[in-house]
């Protein structure tokens, strides 16, 4: 069974990835073939407040996005493949405001 420590290596590769602008990094991270990445665009980024879910072979981390404008809301979903978590889904937002 995979542990949470796995999914969240596989994250913070993700957000290493993108810091750096590594493109071959960040190959080895998506999974190939259908995949999404919805991104507002912003600057560097840092990942932190991680809630993991695991079953056996998709796995997804919500967690608190660090940027320089408002702190974002993001969502990554990962696939099993071989030893590999693959990345299949990117997306971050900000939090709804508050209700009155």
């Amino acid at each position: 069974m995979t542990s949470e420590a796995e999914i969240l290596r596989a994250t913070a590769a993700y957000y290493r990835a993108f810091r750096m602008g590594d493109h071959a990094l960040m190959g080895r991270i998506w999974n190939e073939g259908d995949v999404t990445c919805l991104h507002p665009g912003w600057s560097p980024i840092t990942c932190h407040d991680e809630q993991v879910i695991v079953t056996v072979d998709v796995a997804g981390v919500i967690c608190v996005k660090s940027v320089a404008a408002p702190r974002l809301i993001a969502t990554n979903l990962f696939i099993h493949r071989g030893a590999d978590w693959r990345m299949i889904h990117h997306h971050a937002s900000p939090p709804s405001a508050p209700q009155a």
